[in-house]
């Protein structure tokens, strides 16, 4: 137990300190999620020898920051992925920007070629759809808006499904802040609706998706601080008190 000021003191701290730590080890979640594909359309989102495309699409991180630890999509394939492509793509490039507009590619954050793992998510129409993940990542981002692409490595062409936000986790969602890159159409930071038309929707958003943490506000930290200072003055007044004879 202990008996001195000091003692408590340190006691209280370690405990703020084991609280912050178990905070930053929790398992990660969904930071954000576009939404459920919607099976209307998909948008090229490859980079291959010969033709590379790639799909931005924006997501917000709240206050205090996040610490992203992977991003995932949704693609549509002609069937079996495998056909004609050699087998599923085992790497796939992200970015991530701020700032992107039409015409604007904004600022780049982070940009890597990384390992992808695949699942299947759906085969009962003509073109089946995966889930393309990339993990391993340890990026932070303070609160913010944000565009995040990520492009199969692949000689054969993968669409970027389109989504409704059904189901969506996080903001923005369904609001067609969406651009697409293709230099063999001469597209650069292209607006989306300018590409799949509006006939059928008004805007384009894409069923993508962004893992980790978010960070804890300092106020949580203030907060164990002074509950771990309450804690001290009342040991020290019980401590303190005269007993009675």
């Amino acid at each position: 137990m202990a008996y001195t000021l000091y003692a408590m003191l340190r006691f209280s701290l370690t405990a703020v300190v084991a609280m912050a730590a178990m905070a930053s080890v929790r398992a990660d979640s969904t930071l954000w999620y576009g939404g459920d594909a919607d099976n209307i359309d998909g948008i090229a989102a490859t980079h291959g020898p010969v033709r590379s495309s790639t799909l931005y699409d924006d997501f917000d991180i709240a206050p205090g920051g996040a610490v992203v630890s992977g991003v995932f999509g949704s693609y549509l394939a002609l069937g079996i992925l495998g056909l004609g492509g050699g087998g599923p793509p085992t790497e796939a490039d992200y970015e991530i920007r701020s700032g992107v507009s039409a015409g604007s590619s904004g600022t780049l954050i982070a940009a890597d070629r990384a390992a992808a793992s695949w699942s299947l998510e759906d085969d009962t129409t003509q073109f089946w759809r995966y889930r393309a993940t990339v993990s391993g990542l340890n990026l932070f981002l303070p609160e913010g808006r944000y565009w995040l692409s990520l492009s199969p490595v692949r000689s054969v062409e993968l669409y970027l499904a389109t989504t409704s936000g059904e189901n969506g986790i996080g903001s923005p969602l369904d609001n067609g802040d969406s651009y697409w890159t293709a230099p063999w159409v001469d597209a650069y930071f292209t607006p989306t609706t300018e590409i799949l038309g509006t006939d059928r929707r008004p805007t384009w958003d894409f069923s993508y998706g962004v893992a980790g943490n978010p960070v804890p506000e300092p106020g949580a930290f203030l907060s164990l601080s002074v509950l771990s200072a309450f804690l001290v003055k009342s040991k020290l007044n019980r401590r303190t008190r005269p007993s009675r004879s």
